[in-house]
């Protein structure tokens, strides 16, 4: 099975896991997923199936949409509220001064990851070297936030805040910076993940729904094809001899804007091509022109 699933993942299951499960599911033998979800987070999860998984730098490139509730006063090792209790503060800040220190976030800048993080070091996760005791220096990310619209003020106990950022950006390290601008510390204590690139929750699958669709027999019907994830790019419909020049690694001329395309053969996508000073040169050829 080649394709895109959106899966509405619950708490207290890791992405991968979830990832496993949704392809065990639907009888998909390769998989994975793309953009990270902490356990206890739950929301979007693009599941990438069969050839899909080569689209995966593609399908984490977009905006995310983020729902956060935040714990002021008290701060963990995990910048979560599940993890071990470091420390804890009395915060004092207004409703006014919240408004003021979230504006504040809006814009480019630099962000430090938490450390417990799927971010490697040496070919290691971070939170594999957290649990071990080991601290380890993490650099600052360049993160940019689109919007941010506070949901609930529950000043200066709570917060929920509904983010739009890039991809990269860590929501803990967020709640963790939103504390210290208001001269205290905090946690995020929840997250719901409401829409990753062009893909909502109001259109994602819960297990249960899979569930329920394979045995209507229409599991089909609930995973998106493979080019779902590269509405941004134009497309392009090829001539046999051009999909077959590309396919087999030369180059072929053709009109269109500079940049990666979309390729078509008789209605089908088949592969990612570059365009360059009008001539189209493969960049991965997923499917076989012959199958198509």
């Amino acid at each position: 099975m080649d394709g895109i699933l959106i899966l509405n993942k619950p708490q207290c299951i890791s992405s991968n896991t979830a990832a496993r499960k949704a392809m065990r599911m639907l009888g998909a033998k390769k998989g994975g997923h793309a953009g990270t979800l902490d356990p206890m987070a739950q929301g979007v999860l693009v599941v990438l199936l069969g050839k899909a998984t080569r689209l995966s730098e593609y399908a984490m490139d977009g905006k995310k949409e983020y729902v956060a509730s935040i714990k002021f006063g008290i701060e963990t090792d995990t910048l979560d509220i599940w993890g071990a209790q470091t420390n804890v503060d009395i915060p004092s800040f207004t409703s006014a001064q919240l408004e003021e220190s979230l504006d504040a976030f809006i814009g480019d800048f630099e962000q430090i990851p938490p450390m417990y993080s799927a971010i490697k070091k040496g070919g290691v996760k971070m939170y594999e070297l957290a649990r071990k005791g080991q601290k380890v220096e993490l650099g600052a990310r360049h993160v940019n936030v689109e919007r941010i619209e506070l949901l609930g003020n529950g000043a200066p106990n709570s917060a929920d805040v509904l983010l739009v950022c890039s991809k990269g950006f860590y929501v803990r390290s967020f709640c963790r910076d939103l504390a210290q601008s208001l001269g205290t510390i905090g946690v995020m204590s929840g997250l719901t993940r409401v829409r990753s690139g062009d893909f909502g929750i109001a259109h994602s699958y819960s297990f249960e729904d899979i569930e329920e669709a394979i045995g209507s027999g229409v599991a089909a019907s609930i995973v998106k094809p493979c080019d779902s994830v590269l509405g941004h790019m134009p497309m392009v419909e090829l001539e046999y001899e051009q999909a077959k020049s590309i396919s087999n690694g030369r180059a072929t001329r053709i009109l269109g804007d500079e940049g990666l395309a979309r390729c078509y053969f008789r209605g089908s996508f088949f592969a990612i091509g570059s365009i360059k000073s009008g001539t189209l040169s493969a960049k991965k050829v997923l499917f076989d022109l012959e199958a198509l």
